[in-house]
């Protein structure tokens, strides 16, 4: 049986932490979080997830770790009805970033 695919996208997924700041720290300074969220994210997961907003059928290729950041990554792309091609690596990191928002 064949499918449709309007785009497929090799790469990057990842889990986002965004850190809201009042200002950027000083080397070496701590600085109190105005909020903190946890989502999706990635350059190529985040660009299909707008394709399949906007009416594509798009296809996500690429790897997790089966840590927990890894199954939340799995839980994002299955909710924004992504064709998944997806590997999942035992004992792998999944890809996660910290981000200072200010």
């Amino acid at each position: 049986m064949l499918y449709h695919t309007d785009v497929v996208g090799l790469g990057l997924n990842a889990m986002d932490t965004i850190c809201v700041v009042p200002r950027f720290p000083k080397p070496n300074a701590k600085i109190r979080l105005g909020e903190v969220r946890v989502e999706p994210g990635g350059q190529v997961a985040t660009a299909l997830t707008t394709c399949t907003r906007l009416g594509l059928r798009a296809r996500y290729i690429g790897s997790v770790g089966t840590d927990d950041w890894g199954k939340a990554q799995l839980a994002s792309l299955r909710a924004e009805n992504l064709e998944l091609c997806v590997r999942e690596v035992e004992r792998a990191s999944s890809q996660i970033a910290v981000i200072l928002l200010e």
